[in-house]
């Protein structure tokens, strides 16, 4: 079991809601995690969802490629 960051932005009326829903949740692959989360966004469009395990994670952050958080709320899941 592996844990990721998981970034939304903050754009979505209930992104922060969703992060406090998936957090400490687990799933079997991303793909299933993806299925959930942009379900409970009622979005359609993947492509503004982040999700890092946690050495990706810390290295985007620490390279400054993630300098700004301020556009994102912040959650972990777990991978089995």
């Amino acid at each position: 079991m592996e844990t990721h960051i998981v970034l939304l932005p903050v754009e979505y009326n209930n992104s922060r809601k969703v992060c406090e829903a998936i957090q400490n949740q687990k799933y079997k692959t991303i793909s299933e995690a993806l299925v959930v989360i942009t379900s409970k966004l009622e979005i359609e469009s993947l492509s503004d969802i982040l999700i890092y395990d946690m050495n990706t994670f810390m290295d985007a952050v620490n390279d400054q490629d993630l300098d700004v958080l301020t556009e994102f709320f912040m959650s972990y899941i777990t991978i089995e």
